[in-house]
């Protein structure tokens, strides 16, 4: 950590540089519970935007239901990680593709343009 005063006049600042105690910080492996918390979260998440396309489908039709899947992907990435980030993603796409892409209930991609978006 690295210290820094400036001062002019009747101010004093004092900036200190964080970097080495948020590096060690990001450093420090998980518990295997909290980790296992972490992917039951994400799990959740990407379930509660499966049901929430579900409901809205009628109303939205596929093209915006995918938008669903980004705020857990990008929560789970952000707040728990690359690799909660990535299963979020793979877990969205075949949610995606299971529940909302023609035939449904499978994972079978009919349609070239579904390709893309699943």
């Amino acid at each position: 950590m690295t210290t820094e005063f400036l001062d002019v006049g009747r101010i004093s600042m004092h900036f200190a540089a964080m970097e080495n105690v948020i590096l060690k910080a990001a450093a420090r492996p998980l518990s295997l519970p909290h980790r296992i918390a972490t992917y039951a979260g994400t799990l959740l998440m990407v379930s509660a935007a499966t049901i929430a396309g579900l409901l809205l489908v009628a109303q939205w039709g596929n093209a915006t239901v995918v938008l669903l899947y980004l705020p857990p992907v990008l929560v789970a990435a952000i707040y728990a990680g690359l690799r909660n980030g990535l299963f979020a993603a793979l877990i969205s796409a075949l949610a995606f593709n299971y529940y909302f892409t023609a035939p449904y209930h499978t994972f079978f991609i009919h349609s070239p343009a579904d390709i893309v978006t699943g």
